[in-house]
């Protein structure tokens, strides 16, 4: 499949959730994971598969604009970022320190998690 027959599919890829099963609920088998990549139709190769990955990458696409949008535009009571400010080095030092901070809170609680759950065991 090519980039020029792969826009169209893109541009009705919300309006498919009412469309696309029609023919497969026809057959009678339904959409399972063994069919998530097949095609419905002979002279059509789009998939189940293609509508889900394209409604994950919407997704994706909305919460980065809406996250961009909320640091640009906070309203009445935020400060606003300029907009440009994911290309400044204080916010990818500080980005890098928040996911470093997150990572090692994560593995401390897992570490504290299993902690207690042997001392219980061997308390048994």
């Amino acid at each position: 499949m090519n980039f020029v027959s792969f826009c169209p599919h893109i541009c009705v890829c919300f309006p498919l959730n009412n469309v696309f099963p029609v023919p497969v609920l026809a057959l009678g088998t339904g959409i399972q994971w063994s069919n998530l990549f097949d095609s419905v139709t002979v002279d059509d190769d789009f998939s189940m598969a293609q509508v889900l990955s394209l409604l994950l990458f919407d997704a994706v696409l909305y919460g980065l604009v809406a996250w961009y949008v909320e640091a640009v535009f906070p309203g009445e009571y935020g400060v606003p970022l300029p907009s440009y400010f994911f290309v400044l080095v204080s916010f990818k030092a500080t980005l890098s320190l928040s996911l470093s901070l997150s990572l090692s809170l994560s593995l401390s609680l897992s570490y504290t998690h299993m902690n207690t759950h042997t001392h219980t065991l061997a308390g048994k």
